[in-house]
């Protein structure tokens, strides 16, 4: 694999709406809703941990690594009941490009990217890309 921060296809064979829908149906909520305008209501933003974009269900406390091409997020898990069952838009940082830059000068171990540096790929909505970049400097990684 390359190294890149990871999203849900890098990981999984299986499309990332097909698994939410077998995990959803699995978990006896029925059918999944079509992520439609009228199914959809509320945002949340994406953060990267470990080096795999991932969405945070603010329902439930657990976590999805998603495909930034579907840019929406139900949790398997608890169905988004915390919003009424629909899905959720998630929202990714302007400067996603540089941010994923700063955080891959990190070291990875040449197999699995989310594995880099002991975890040190990580990154929070309202960190900015100079944050990334001085913590680089501060651990030696520098200009690459």
């Amino acid at each position: 694999m390359d190294d890149c921060i990871v999203q849900h296809q890098h990981l999984q064979a299986e499309p990332y709406l097909v698994m939410v829908q077998r995990i959803y149906v699995g978990m006896g909520f029925g059918p999944l809703p079509e992520p439609t305008a009228r199914q959809t209501s509320g945002e949340v933003s994406a953060r990267i941990n470990h080096g795999r974009w991932i969405v945070d269900c603010v329902g439930c406390n657990s976590a999805m690594i998603i495909d930034l091409a579907e840019l929406i997020y139900m949790c398997p898990e608890c169905g988004n009941s915390h919003n009424d069952g629909k899905w959720i838009k998630v929202l990714l940082p302007a400067d996603r490009k540089a941010i994923e830059n700063e955080l891959l000068k990190r070291p990875w171990n040449g197999r699995n990217p989310a594995d880099a540096g002991g975890g040190s790929r990580n990154w929070e909505p309202g960190e900015t890309v100079a944050m990334l970049h001085q913590e680089n400097i501060n651990h030696g990684i520098g200009d690459n």
